[in-house]
């Protein structure tokens, strides 16, 4: 799942207003909503898969990412 997500849904922006990486994550959701349980904050691009002790769950980028400061 997380590799098909970033794969189509991947290369998508906002044109003319219309945020297709957020309209890509809600259409996602909707369909595989009884397969994957994606939590409801955020988009489907804000999560990663953690595996620990064989177990599989949704953890946000954010927590595992340090905030970055660039310097032009």
């Amino acid at each position: 799942m997380y590799a098909l997500i970033w794969s189509i849904g991947g290369i998508l922006s906002e044109k003319d207003g219309i945020d297709y990486r957020k309209e890509f994550s809600n259409w996602w959701k909707a369909e595989w909503k009884t397969s994957v349980k994606f939590p409801a904050k955020g988009t489907v691009f804000d999560y990663y898969v953690d595996v620990q002790d064989g177990n599989y769950k949704f953890e946000e980028w954010a927590k595992k990412v340090q905030v970055f400061d660039f310097d032009t």
